[in-house]
């Protein structure tokens, strides 16, 4: 299995996700991009039981503007309603098993702007990236032996592929999407301002139940968002 990964411009608006207690949004408020990669939650290892999703969106905000900074660009505001439309998405595309960013079977749903407004966004300029990333340190295209569902190890190797951690997921999808022309315009654009990502964990059925995560990212370009709540 390949990791996919998608990115999309629109010029009059973008989306976000879920609500975020006060321990969530207490990492905005107290990492920054320069101390982030110490922080002991970002860097454990991924309970699939459990995944802690709000973890796993800091890590790739923080990752995000890690990469704006050595462009010497501007860093980018968090915005918990843009990361409540991201995460919506991301349930959305397994849910509904489809991987775009149009949304083929709800209209209120359909384009990034539209899901923004329906979260309360009045003026959404949106541009959005959506990837796949495996949940277990896998080295895609080689070979593997399967140990049970979602377990795997290497040829002549009897130790379990470990699970990665909130902070490799993170770089494993930046990876990704900086090696993509469209999906690095839409990471390094001196047009963007806020930024919420937004994921989703499912058992994949066609690789021997892998962990694998679907994530979003929402960008607002042009102007802070205003929200109607």
């Amino acid at each position: 299995m390949k990791r996919q990964i998608l990115f999309i411009f629109f010029l009059t608006g973008f989306s976000f996700i879920a609500a975020q207690n006060e321990d969530d949004a207490d990492y905005y408020a107290r990492l920054t991009v320069n101390n982030f990669r110490k922080n002991n939650s970002l860097n454990q290892p991924i309970n699939f039981e459990q995944p802690d999703y709000q973890t796993l969106n800091a890590a790739i905000f923080f990752a995000t503007n890690e990469q704006r900074l050595k462009k010497k660009l501007h860093l980018l505001a968090h915005s918990v309603k843009l990361e409540e439309s991201a995460t919506m998405h991301s349930k959305d595309m397994y849910e509904e098993n489809f991987f775009s960013h149009t949304n083929p079977g709800d209209r209120k749903k359909r384009t990034p702007n539209d899901r923004a407004r329906l979260i309360g966004i009045l003026n959404p300029y949106l541009a959005e990236n959506i990837a796949t990333a495996f949940g277990l340190q896998y080295e895609q295209d080689r070979d593997v032996v399967v140990k049970g569902p979602g377990k795997f190890s290497y040829p002549n190797n009897e130790e379990l592929i470990p699970p990665h951690t909130y902070l490799s997921v993170a770089d494993a999808l930046l990876e990704s999407w900086m090696n993509s022309e469209g999906h690095r315009r839409n990471i390094l654009s001196d047009k963007a301002l806020q930024l919420g990502c937004g994921t989703y964990m499912y058992y994949d059925k066609s690789f021997n139940l892998m962990p694998t995560f679907i994530a979003t990212q929402n960008f607002q370009e042009y102007e802070d968002i205003k929200t109607s709540h």
